[in-house]
C-alpha cells in the first residue's frame, strides 16, 4: 500500500479508537506486510519491533503462506529472519498454501481462527 511505518502505526490507531468507540475492549487487528522491506514499509521484524513500541500487543503473530499467492516460495523467511521474530517474542507459524485439485478444496480456503474464552 506505500505506507511509511508512522502510517501503518496511525492505521491501527485509528482502528483502536473505532473499537473503543464501539465497546470493544479488545483488538484483534490482521494486517498484510511484506516479509521483505518494500513500499516504505521495513521487512517484517522491524514491523514486528514497531508493533511492540507502540502498542505493547498481547501477542504478534505472523503467519506465512508457503507458498505464497503466485505459487513462489522465496518469500519465506530464513534462519536469521526467523531468530530476529523470536528474539521479539512473536509467534511463527507457516499455513501450507499450495493449491489442491480435489474437487472439495480446489484453492487453499483453509481459516487461521483464534479462539477466546473471557468467562
Amino acid at each position: 500500500m506505500g505506507e511509511t511505518p508512522a502510517e501503518f502505526v496511525q492505521k491501527i490507531d485509528k482502528a483502536t479508537e473505532n473499537a473503543w468507540e464501539d465497546g470493544f475492549w479488545r483488538l484483534n487487528y490482521v494486517s498484510a506486510v511484506q516479509p521483505r522491506a518494500a513500499n516504505n514499509m521495513p521487512d517484517i521484524a522491524d514491523v514486528c519491533d514497531v508493533l511492540h513500541r507502540e502498542f505493547w500487543p498481547e501477542r504478534i503473530r505472523v503467519v506465512l503462506l508457503a507458498p505464497n499467492v503466485w505459487d513462489l516460495r522465496t518469500a519465506q523467511l530464513n534462519n536469521d529472519e526467523v531468530d530476529r521474530l523470536r528474539a521479539l517474542d512473536v509467534e511463527l507459524l507457516t499455513i501450507d498454501a499450495r493449491k489442491s485439485t480435489h474437487p472439495v478444496e480446489a484453492g487453499n480456503v483453509r481459516i487461521l481462527a483464534d479462539f477466546f474464552d473471557f468467562t
